[in-house]
């Protein structure tokens, strides 16, 4: 890797950690669809959590091939920047693959333990995880969400 390639790969790098939403492409039959949803990154991977009914999370079923957008909002459009990004969209099944990206997620956003709690509760193994990271975070309100599941998207 060259030097230019480095301080290329390091500055998307930390522009993935210091964003947090990323608009999300999706596709089946021709019909693409796209949303804005909140992300967690470790390296190029990009973990998200959705309930399997949205409509995104049909298509990844279908069609796991994506894209992504992760920028600001602007007034100029001479000063827009951003990522945009294609790969593979994974729903993760296997319990250590969840229990990164809960470690991934609550890095970023503490505040969603009380939901991922209540979302894992019937996986004792990831519970148990869970807990352990948590004892850390500071006390967050409880609230109410629809079940969710974990995403990876891996840029190819």
């Amino acid at each position: 890797m060259t030097g230019e390639e480095k301080q290329l790969r390091d500055a998307v790098l930390k522009y993935l950690q210091e964003h947090n939403t990323m608009i999300l492409a999706s596709s089946i039959d021709n019909m693409p669809w796209s949303c804005a949803i909140f992300y967690a990154s470790d390296s190029f991977s990009l973990y998200f959590l959705s309930s399997k009914n949205t409509r995104h999370a049909q298509n990844i079923s279908r069609n796991n091939r994506v894209s992504a957008t992760v920028t600001e909002d602007y007034k100029d459009w001479a000063k827009i920047k951003g990522i945009q990004l294609e790969g593979a969209a994974k729903l993760l099944t296997e319990d250590e693959d969840k229990m990164k990206a809960i470690k991934v997620y609550l890095s970023k956003y503490p505040f969603v333990h009380p939901f991922l709690a209540k979302i894992m509760a019937p996986f004792p193994r990831i519970f148990s995880f869970l807990q352990k990271v948590a004892r850390a975070l500071p006390a967050m309100p409880d609230f109410i969400a629809t079940p969710a599941e974990f995403y990876r998207i891996d840029p190819e």
